[in-house]
């Protein structure tokens, strides 16, 4: 097959030369000798064909001669390839008889290209004809190989269907002055366009040597081969831009969670600052310098972990710990010894190797002081505990406060038109570390005070699954 800009060309010889007499005996032993042609008749030398002998390894030119008056006997035969003469020691042999003879060439070098086969015959009053054959053979592994040429709209026959989107039929070659010669010279060729949709995609192009070879029949073939050829193209085609597009849609779906998890980390950031510097306010307001004071440099160094950690998708278990207590000793100083916490970790989990979600653990405590146990009355107790549960790590954050429904309550009251987003950001949050790298993340929130013997309070679990190489963000 043809594409709309390229046709077929067979490769090379290597370069060798050949000068063979051709001779022929007569009865009783002695050497005949025709008559001499009359003047100005010079022998022909006609081209019949190549093909590939010897396993793949040599390829045979068959050619006729011929002198009307001396006979085809008494022609002395000369062989180029590109101007070099040929001779047999080079691997080339000429053979046959009478008018049919065939050239065999064997290539010797490792190469592949193209050259071009001479045949001059002269008789013996000195009229020659030469008749030049381009011939291409695989040096390297035998075999014929294609070479790609362009070919123009208009160019040829294969640029003539390309023009017409027609197929076209021609039985001899040589009465058709669209025939243009690829390798070598052939009798016959039939010439069918592959189109879909009345878009011309490519040309189905083949020769034979012989003429008249190639019938109605096969057009109808040939036809229908482009047909089909033409529809897989097309959905090929159809196959490659979906994905390409699909590839496109992941990187976009992949930047936009990113920077919306970027952007949720961000807002974080500010509603623990307000938090914060609400505490510091409070402290101020009662006359607690010193203890405010304290709070300011513990909160400078929470601040300091915070830009740090913000611009990490994920950090190990120790780091997270170590600003959960940083976080939980600046809210000791505000509630005194009224306030007590405990992180416990599992044996089995390696703090240092671990990765878990950044910024997750801390919002959901600051929930439980703000929201459970500022409002308590009396000892405010709050329980962090990492624990492995098969692949999956599971967060337990336990207090002793209020519980859900009454936290409601008092927002209702106190705060009616204030929409917290720390735990909205978190879930948002979840949602996107699932998506874009299957965490297995998941939030659980009970209300302790629907247990019996539990008192109120509030138990929140996150679980997510064991992560110890960094995903690539």
């Amino acid at each position: 097959m043809k594409s709309p800009r390229t046709g077929t060309r067979l490769t090379a010889l290597a370069a060798a030369t050949l000068v063979v007499a051709a001779c022929g005996g007569g009865s009783g032993g002695g050497m005949y000798t025709p008559p001499p042609p009359p003047a100005n008749v010079a022998p022909t030398v006609s081209m019949i064909g190549s093909q590939v002998a010897d396993q793949d390894t040599a390829v045979m030119v068959n050619f006729s001669v011929d002198d009307r008056e001396s006979g085809a006997a008494a022609l002395t035969l000369t062989a180029t390839a590109d101007g070099t003469a040929l001779f047999p020691e080079d691997g080339v042999v000429l053979s046959g008889s009478g008018g049919a003879r065939t050239l065999t060439l064997t290539p010797l070098e490792a190469t592949t290209g193209s050259a071009t086969v001479t045949i001059r015959a002269a008789d013996p009053q000195g009229l020659a004809t030469m008749r030049s054959f381009t011939v291409a053979v695989n040096a390297k592994n035998g075999s014929i190989r294609d070479k790609v040429f362009d070919v123009l709209p208009g160019q040829g026959v294969v640029g003539h269907v390309m023009l017409t989107k027609e197929p076209i039929l021609i039985s001899n070659t040589s009465e058709d002055h669209r025939y243009r010669v690829d390798d070598i010279a052939r009798l016959s060729e039939i010439c069918v366009p592959v189109i879909h949709n009345n878009e011309l995609i490519g040309v189905i192009d083949s020769e034979h040597p012989e003429p008249d070879y190639y019938k109605e029949r096969d057009i109808k073939i040939l036809t229908t081969i482009a047909t089909l050829v033409g529809n897989k193209i097309k959905q090929i085609e159809s196959q490659q831009s979906l994905e390409i597009k699909q590839k496109e849609l992941a990187s976009i779906n992949q930047q936009l969670a990113e920077a919306q998890l970027s952007a949720l980390q961000t807002q974080m950031n500010p509603h623990f600052i307000f938090n914060s510097l609400n505490s510091i306010k409070g402290m101020i307001l009662d006359n607690e310098q010193k203890k405010a004071s304290r709070y300011l440099s513990k909160f400078a160094q929470m601040i300091r972990i915070t830009l740090n950690q913000s611009k990490e998708t994920f950090t190990t278990l120790y780091e997270n710990m170590e600003y959960l207590e940083s976080y939980l000793m600046m809210e000791k100083l505000r509630f005194g010894d009224f306030f007590t916490f405990s992180i416990m970790v599992d044996d089995q989990i390696d703090k240092e190797d671990v990765l878990i979600p950044t910024m997750m653990i801390q919002p959901l405590a600051e929930n439980a002081i703000w929201h459970g146990l500022m409002h308590k009355k009396g000892e405010m107790k709050l329980l962090i505990r990492f624990s492995l549960e098969g692949e999956t790590i599971s967060c337990t954050i336990q207090d002793n406060g209020i519980g859900i429904e009454e936290s409601q309550r008092l927002k209702q009251v106190h705060q009616p038109k204030h929409q917290s987003v720390g735990l909205s950001n978190l879930r948002h949050r979840i949602r996107i570390l699932n998506e874009k790298f299957d965490a297995g993340c998941s939030l659980e929130i009970k209300d302790l005070s629907h247990s019996p013997g539990n008192g109120t309070g509030t138990c929140v679990v996150l679980r997510f699954n064991t992560i110890t190489n960094k995903p690539c963000v």
